[in-house]
């Protein structure tokens, strides 16, 4: 789905992280499912993965993209309407530049055999770097914080959830990056983190998951399949 190059260059080392037994999608009567569909996919080693049995991941070669969540944990600093914009804006900055690099194309309308990627930041917990104290600074040194990324994948046409995925991220700090985390700019290169991660993750593990019989885009728009499919 993203870039394919990143995830051939690191296939050994992903293949060191899975281990012996691959992700397997969770079926019977005892399966975990969301209240919307979506299968629990155990054994997934990147972070926590739930899909409808029916997907065909890399199906869809159109995308739009939905509204951006952003949401504090309790009791964590509160972001300003100017931060929340601006985590907004470079989460969807970054997720778009990987679908395109991957060949897909952003339409702005949903349609038949379009994908609608919702993205979210949630439970985030920024430091506040004015109420560190002494001891406390050094562990801003290394992080500035955590948040949870989260991306869905529904069909625009239907509605119908697709696939959900999220990976609760370390926000790297340290003096190398010589920002302060009020101005969220140490939060670009997480992002871009979890973007490459999907390459890897989505690439290399989910063709080893064996699926139900997949069901294509036009199918699921009440479409003929395309000519020369099956």
């Amino acid at each position: 789905m993203l870039h394919r190059s990143l995830a051939l260059a690191l296939a050994a080392a992903l293949t060191g992280c899975i281990g012996s037994r691959e992700p397997e999608l969770q079926m019977g009567p005892d399966a975990e499912i969301t209240p919307d569909g979506l299968h629990r996919v155990d054994r997934f080693p990147f972070g926590t993965l739930y899909m409808r049995p029916d997907y065909a991941f890399g199906s869809y070669k159109l995308f739009t993209m939905g509204k951006t969540l952003v949401s504090v944990r309790r009791g964590a600093r509160v972001l300003s309407d100017e931060e929340v914009d601006e985590l907004t804006r470079r989460f969807d900055v970054v997720v778009r530049n990987a679908l395109e690099a991957s060949g897909q194309t952003e339409v702005k309308k949903p349609a038949p055999c379009v994908a609608r990627v919702n993205l979210a930041l949630v439970e985030i917990d920024f430091l506040d770097p004015k109420a560190l104290s002494p001891q406390a600074a050094s562990t801003a040194m290394q992080s500035f914080g955590s948040m949870t990324l989260v991306i869905e994948i529904h069909d625009s046409y239907t509605g119908e959830p697709l696939l959900r995925y999220g990976r609760r991220r370390r926000v790297g700090g340290g003096p190398g990056t010589g920002v302060d985390p009020a101005e969220l700019s140490a939060t670009t290169s997480t992002l871009e983190e979890f973007a490459r991660g999907i390459d890897l993750d989505f690439q290399n593990v989910l063709p080893r998951i064996q699926n139900a019989s997949p069901v294509s885009c036009e199918e699921r728009a009440g479409l003929p399949p395309p000519v020369g499919a099956r």
